[in-house]
């Protein structure tokens, strides 16, 4: 809020980066943006326009963030991370309940602040974070096919690790759709799994 509010603060603050021979080459807008807590979510939103107006001014192309995690039906009030998906018929509620939160919260709410960023000149790279609704890879391009150019992917090998992929041959199956990449060192304790 400064910063857009004050010229002066902003070149103080490019000048900081610029001073040390860093480039600000994207932001992150990491949150809870569909947590069924309203003050929560109605302030995720509040920021993330604020980050779409603060990377347009200073040149930014690209903003990191995750997608989030909505609740499992309409009234409930805590997120719920669904990972099994079964065709057994007794037990088809988790592809019931994903479908839905597909459906009716990850889809209409990325449209709209798609929309929102698309027209800051920027692309959404969405972390494949543990806990999301865009964990996996299969998830991202199915969400960039659904969303169009705007959505990326967020390239974090960590979440990659903790999921038992082979980072190599995500990359390969994600392609150009990787438009950032966070690189951490993860160690596997082998007796842990």
């Amino acid at each position: 809020d400064a910063l857009m509010a004050d010229d002066g603060e902003l070149r103080r603050w490019q000048d900081t980066y610029a001073s040390h021979g860093v480039d600000v080459v994207s932001l992150s807008a990491h949150g809870a943006p569909l947590t069924p807590n309203r003050q929560i979510a109605d302030e995720y939103r509040r920021q993330f326009r604020l980050a779409c107006h603060f990377a347009e001014r200073i040149g930014v192309q690209k903003v990191t963030l995750i997608a989030g995690t909505p609740e499992g039906a309409e009234g409930d009030t805590c997120p719920v991370w669904i990972t099994q998906q079964t065709q057994e018929p007794n037990l088809s509620f988790w592809v019931d309940t994903l479908k839905w939160q597909w459906e009716q919260r990850l889809i209409p709410y990325w449209q709209e602040q798609g929309k929102i960023a698309a027209d800051h000149g920027l692309t959404l790279c969405f972390e494949n974070q543990v806990g999301d609704m865009l964990h996996s890879p299969a998830l991202i391009k199915r969400f960039h096919e659904e969303l169009g150019p705007v959505a990326a992917c967020n390239y974090d090998i960590s979440h990659i690790w903790a999921q038992g992929m082979d980072p190599i041959e995500t990359l390969l199956y994600l392609g150009d759709l990787v438009q950032h990449i966070h690189i951490k060192d993860t160690l596997i304790h082998h007796h842990n799994l």
